[in-house]
């Protein structure tokens, strides 16, 4: 009898609580626990994204829900990765985990501060140098932004308070419960991605910017968040495009003739002797014929690469092929150059350059940061990879590539020595090993050359140090990045600015600006050397100097921008990227102007063209900006501007320089669109070139090496 009693009541205290409420079973018990493990870990990972969002873009609007709806799938996928092991394991992988993305978060505000932009996943492995080299303004930017990452840190806070109070069931499931909790998530995940169909599958859509391989990290952080684009860089790092298809579409440029439009193409045109038309000539090289390329067998992206440059002119010849033929060049990537801080009192000689020689008017860089991308487009000809599936910078990738068509080696071509200066470490950005791959005999700080700072250091000391290694010679190129220029803009912690202080005291402008414009008079003091030496060498006459940007001054915010280039409210990026490429010889009687829109991917075309070397247009994705090939200008993020549109990718924006009434029905529709895909077209064949070395493969199947 006894027994009996004691038994019932342990089957009422079991069963039952203290209002005589059923108790879950342990299962239920469990299944509950790992639901607010969930919730915990996709409350965390959304109050980082919104956080980060907030302080970099200012706003949520609609399409944040994208942004917040991926998260929900993390966040419960990480819950369940932290329930797989015994409960020891799974407590110190959970710590582990929050404890990365904390600074993931943290690290991406910081990068966001300075650069103005995220870092890719494929940018980590360069962490360790850029941590050692942006130290300073590393430091200084964590100081200035101490409240902010307090509130980035503080959902980490929020995870660590459950883990010590013992709120968090971190027991392993087994493998049923686990397999329920997968299909759960990918249930969350699948009504998220039927959700990118709202606003279409277009170009620039929400779908198109989750699955597209070109969409930039910028935008995807924007849209999707940081976690769901380290996802995707990753996928796609890992898994590249399937069967090597680069994704290369068809395009059919609108014709006005086609459509009854009255301009020059259609009129006029009949009473003209053909004979007495000039046959055009092009910049060709005739022993590359890719139909006989196309023959060979190869993989699919070469396959298709021979397709698209066989559908390829090239630029014609023009009057201004070999104007320089036989001259002496100099070109310079200029560390985070603008033009606006130019002025013939402060800065004579760059003035002076801006206005002789020849001008072009509609000229834009294509980066808003990232020193690589820029000084490889400069180099190449070509847009460096900008895909998600980027493995590497694409410098560094280029550094075993065969490159015909860069400055180093078409001058070592004629027989002319080549000659690169860096006035930093040679191992930044692999630059020891990928300019000699251009051709160039390359010299950095401590590799033949010796400066008296470090970050940055003088170009007018690097113009002193190497100059006497060429002007001897009957013919020279010598190339140069700078590096005065460089972030950050404050008087006491980079030397460039406070060595030019005093010049600058007196400028009614914020310290900012005023900072910027000191240590860019470091290379207006370097230029005013090189040009001084070149005239008292008897060499102006016969020697072109080239210089251009590698990207906006990101270190600037947009207020002392606005400031600095006179604008009236927030810069876009078309104004950001508005910049100059100067083309400088004492040798024309008057200057060229060229009103034509053009970038940094056309500079090496025109180049060639200007010299008079043999070289492939058709290979080259940009421009010879002469020639009377369409003229474009074109921005890193697939925005372009033209001489009828200006398009912004991500606003959708369309401005237009004519009046539509001027041309048929659908005609600037189809021109935009048209447009849209030559753009994705040029960048997704600049990526196939360098990643399958396809000049190699060309030249060595033509017999040109």
């Amino acid at each position: 009898m006894e027994n009996i009693k004691e038994l019932a009541v342990n089957e009422e205290t079991t069963g039952r609580g203290k209002k005589g409420k059923k108790e879950l079973s342990p299962a239920a018990k469990l299944w509950l626990d790992k639901i607010k493990l969930a919730l915990l870990f996709t409350l965390v990972v959304i109050l980082w994204e919104v956080a980060v969002h907030l302080l970099t873009f200012g706003w949520l609007r609609q399409e944040s829900l994208y942004m917040l709806g991926f998260s929900i799938p993390i966040g419960c996928s990480l819950a369940l990765f932290c329930s797989l092991f015994p409960e020891k394991v799974n407590k110190i992988l959970s710590q582990i985990i929050m404890v990365l993305l904390a600074f993931l978060y943290c690290a991406q505000y910081i990068y966001s501060c300075i650069f103005g932009s995220f870092f890719s996943v494929f940018q980590i492995g360069m962490g360790g140098e850029a941590l050692t080299s942006f130290w300073k303004e590393t430091m200084s930017c964590i100081g200035e932004n101490i409240p902010q990452l307090i509130l980035i840190i503080l959902p980490l806070a929020i995870f660590e308070v459950f883990f010590f109070l013992h709120q968090l069931p971190m027991s392993r499931i087994n493998v049923k419960a686990a397999l329920a909790n997968l299909g759960i998530i990918l249930v969350l995940h699948g009504a998220c991605l039927l959700s990118l169909n709202v606003d279409g599958k277009n170009y620039y859509s929400f779908k198109d910017i989750y699955f597209s391989n070109n969409t930039s990290t910028d935008r995807s952080v924007e849209i999707l968040g940081i976690i769901t684009t380290a996802r995707l860089e990753s996928q796609h790092m890992i898994f590249g495009t399937a069967n090597n298809q680069l994704g290369i579409v068809d395009v059919e440029m609108p014709s006005l003739q086609s459509q009854g439009g009255n301009n020059d193409e259609s009129v006029g045109n009949q009473d003209i002797d053909s004979t007495l038309i000039p046959k055009k000539e092009y910049n060709v090289i005739e022993k590359i014929d890719f139909e006989y390329l196309d023959t060979l067998e190869t993989q699919d992206a070469i396959a298709t690469l021979n397709e698209y440059f066989m559908g390829q002119t090239g630029t014609n010849k023009n009057e201004y092929t070999g104007l320089f033929e036989g001259y002496n060049l100099i070109t310079i990537c200029a560390e985070s150059f603008s033009p606006e801080f130019i002025t013939k009192e402060m800065t004579p000689t760059l003035y002076r350059m801006m206005n002789e020689g020849i001008v072009f008017n509609n000229y834009y860089g294509c980066y808003l940061n990232n020193t690589t991308n820029g000084e490889y487009t400069f180099c190449m000809g070509i847009f460096p990879d900008l895909s998600r599936s980027k493995s590497n910078g694409s410098f560094t990738n280029s550094r075993n590539n065969y490159l015909p068509f860069c400055l180093g080696n078409m001058f070592d071509s004629i027989g002319v020595k080549a000659h690169a200066y860096h006035n930093y470490l040679g191992s930044y950005y692999n630059r020891e090993n990928t300019h000699p791959n251009m051709g160039y005999e390359f010299q950095s700080a401590q590799n033949g050359m010796t400066f008296t700072t470090s970050w940055p250091a003088s170009d007018l000391e690097m113009f002193e140090q190497s100059m006497d290694d060429y002007l001897g010679e009957e013919q020279f190129h010598a190339y140069y990045m700078t590096f005065s220029g460089h972030y950050k803009y404050e008087f006491d912690i980079n030397p460039m600015c406070a060595r030019n202080q005093s010049r600058v005291a007196d400028l009614d402008c914020s310290e900012m600006v005023k900072a910027y414009i000191a240590c860019n008079l470091e290379l207006e003091k370097g230029l005013n050397y090189l040009i001084n030496r070149l005239e008292e060498e008897g060499l102006a006459e016969k020697t072109v100097v080239v210089l251009s940007n590698d990207h906006y001054p990101y270190g600037l915010t947009d207020q002392a921008y606005a400031e600095l280039a006179g604008l009236e409210g927030k810069p876009t990026d078309f104004d950001k990227c508005k910049n100059a490429f100067i083309c400088w010889t004492a040798g024309l009687d008057e200057k060229i102007e060229v009103d034509e829109y053009c970038c940094t991917v056309d500079i090496l075309p025109t180049i060639l063209n200007l010299f008079g070397f043999e070289y492939d247009s058709r290979l080259l994705i940009g421009t010879d900006v002469f020639s009377d090939a369409m003229q474009v200008a074109i921005l890193s993020d697939q925005s372009f501007i033209t001489d009828i549109l200006k398009f912004d990718s991500s606003t959708g924006e369309v401005t237009y320089f004519v009046d539509p009434a001027d041309y048929p029905s659908g005609y600037l529709d189809q021109y935009l669109a048209a447009m849209i895909k030559t753009i994705k077209n040029r960048l997704t064949v600049s990526a196939a070139i360098l990643n399958y070395d396809y000049y190699n493969f060309v030249f060595e199947n033509s017999g040109l090496k």
